[in-house]
């Protein structure tokens, strides 16, 4: 008698599915697969939204390096304009390390970024 029950819930739990399937289609939720995509193209849609990601990226990276040399370079102008007031105390060594650390700071993130977006095709 298990035999027979289990044949009928398979039967039963069939028929289910197919209604499941059928109402699923009717209600236009499930679209009928008319291309899958080769690996080529899967590869190929993959390079387009890695060059897409590093010219977005590239771009945020230099509008924000600009705009650290701008302030820095802002700063350096008012250092120089008012700095000179007893109001600053800021030791002209001080604004030459400040200064040199942001020109280092703007080429070693480019440098970085640079090798690591565009890595050496030769190896």
């Amino acid at each position: 008698m298990e035999a027979g029950g289990g044949a009928t819930e398979t039967q039963g739990g069939n028929a289910a599915d197919k209604t499941a399937v059928k109402q699923l289609l009717e209600s236009g939720a499930g679209e009928k697969i008319d291309h899958l995509e080769t690996p080529a193209e899967l590869a190929s849609e993959e390079k387009r939204r890695e060059l897409k990601l590093k010219d977005k990226y590239g771009n945020t990276l230099l509008w924000l390096l600009g705009a650290q040399l701008f302030v820095a370079n802002a700063v350096f102008v008012a250092y120089a304009w008012v700095g000179t007031k007893p109001a600053w105390h800021i030791d002209a060594d001080v604004m030459k390390v400040w200064l040199g650390a942001t020109v280092v700071q703007v080429v070693g993130v480019a440098q970085v970024v640079t090798r690591n977006l565009f890595p050496r095709r030769d190896k």
